[in-house]
């Protein structure tokens, strides 16, 4: 995210994409490299129409402040946490308020790691937006993308 070509390539890529359709994830140790800066690329890029998520969020130690302090649309929920949800209490007291939090900040919500129904059942009931995981699909070579999205 600090990388000034990588905004310019941007920047220049947009006019042939839908930039509404592009989301983004920054990794905290994206940020910590440089923030000033990356604060000024997101900015700049979220100008354009390009949506931002916040990936692997609860892991670092500095998330609630970049969700305070940098234009992101969008939360991800780290497997770590989601994979416990159903057999730790506090597990799911993390995931619970933290979409909660979410939610109050206007931000959509993504939980990683979902691997099962029961779990995306009690993810839909915090009202989690989004979800990846295995439940979904597995990783797949991407001649066999074509055929699982029809």
């Amino acid at each position: 995210m600090v990388n000034d070509d990588f905004c310019t390539f941007v920047q220049q890529q947009v006019p042939l994409l839908d930039a509404s359709r592009l989301v983004f994830e920054v990794t905290e140790t994206g940020l910590f490299e440089d923030s000033g800066r990356a604060q000024q690329n997101i900015k700049a890029l979220h100008a354009l129409g390009i949506q931002f998520a916040v990936d692997d969020f609860g892991t670092g130690y500095s998330s609630l402040s970049y969700l305070n302090e940098l234009a992101f649309q969008e939360v991800k929920i780290d497997r770590s946490f989601v994979s416990k949800l159903l057999t730790t209490n506090r597990a799911k007291i993390i995931v619970r308020s933290t979409v909660q939090l979410a939610k109050e900040l206007g931000l959509n919500v993504v939980a990683e790691g979902v691997e099962d129904k029961a779990t995306l059942d009690a993810l839909a009931s915090f009202g989690v937006d989004r979800i990846q995981g295995y439940y979904i699909a597995k990783p797949m070579p991407e001649e066999q993308l074509s055929a699982y999205i029809r």
